[in-house]
């Protein structure tokens, strides 16, 4: 029983992901050829770095656990995670502001985020309630 609630918050997660991706195809046909290179130059940087910031999350994980400073470490992963989602958001956002770009596709990936943010919480609900039953 508790395995069904954890596979439903991941298909949710699954789903949602799939979903935002298919809306943000559509929202870059919302874009000039001149404003999607301009988005392409201000995160090309940034994806990177946020997979460098991934790694670090991972690495502080394992280093946590394998010195024992923490009781719950799938509570301290999911945490280290929503950390990760929320703060590589806020600067995604941040540089969206940055550019001059229609405020229907700024709109579109604030939606996207807000959907994000669902599956993430609905993900980590499941992985709660999984490890608690």
């Amino acid at each position: 029983m508790k395995e069904i609630i954890l596979i439903l918050g991941l298909a949710a997660l699954i789903g949602i992901v799939l979903f935002n991706r298919h809306r943000n195809e559509k929202s870059l046909k919302l874009l000039t050829d001149e404003q999607r290179g301009q988005l392409l130059n201000h995160f090309s940087g940034f994806r990177i770095y946020s997979l460098y910031a991934l790694f670090a999350v991972i690495g502080l994980y394992w280093l946590i656990g394998y010195l024992d400073l923490f009781q719950d470490t799938g509570a301290l992963y999911t945490l280290l995670l929503v950390v990760y989602l929320l703060v590589t958001q806020w600067l995604t956002m941040k540089k969206l502001k940055e550019i001059d770009l229609p405020a229907s596709y700024v709109d579109a990936q604030k939606n996207m985020y807000r959907l994000r943010l669902v599956g993430m919480g609905l993900f980590v609900l499941s992985f709660l309630l999984y490890t608690k039953l």
